[in-house]
């Protein structure tokens, strides 16, 4: 092959890697391990804690969770419109035992499996949900909201 040939292969060869690099980059990079969020809109859940025109909070009545998993299927979302970032935290109301603690949810997004900090036995519980809001900077936390649902771990 001769000398200018050579330069234009190697030269496509750089170009295809630092296209790799880069979608590579894009695709993994600031995402950490952990529960993702997904696009969520108010059509798919209607309850509402407050149906006011302030910062719409979801509602939760029962709630089922399968016996002696870490994981766990429960919608957590930030309804569309809210102005704010969400964060929540799941606890054993009894107990005041901290299951779960998520990273901040935007607007019309949110989780539909999580990973709880440790398994749950069966049985009747109380569980209380606190939502926090922030401002979108993550700076600065706004009205706290708690919700309380029975949970069922069979």
């Amino acid at each position: 092959m001769n000398k200018k040939k050579r330069r234009i292969v190697i030269a496509i060869a750089l170009v295809l890697c630092i296209t790799m690099a880069a979608v590579a980059f894009y695709m993994f990079a600031g995402k950490e391990q952990g529960d993702i969020a997904t696009t969520w809109t108010s059509n798919q859940l209607a309850s509402y804690a407050s149906e006011n025109s302030g910062i719409k909070v979801p509602g939760y009545s029962h709630l089922y969770f399968p016996a002696d998993s870490e994981k766990v299927p429960i919608t957590l979302w930030n309804p569309e419109g809210n102005e704010c970032l969400f964060r929540f935290t799941l606890t054993l109301e009894e107990e005041n035992d901290i299951l779960y603690t998520s990273d901040f949810i935007e607007p019309g997004m949110a989780l539909e499996e999580i990973t709880l900090n440790h398994s749950l036995s069966p049985g009747d519980y109380r569980l209380l949900i606190q939502i926090e809001p922030y401002t979108m900077d993550k700076t600065t936390p706004l009205n706290r909201a708690n919700v309380t649902a029975d949970l069922t771990v069979q």
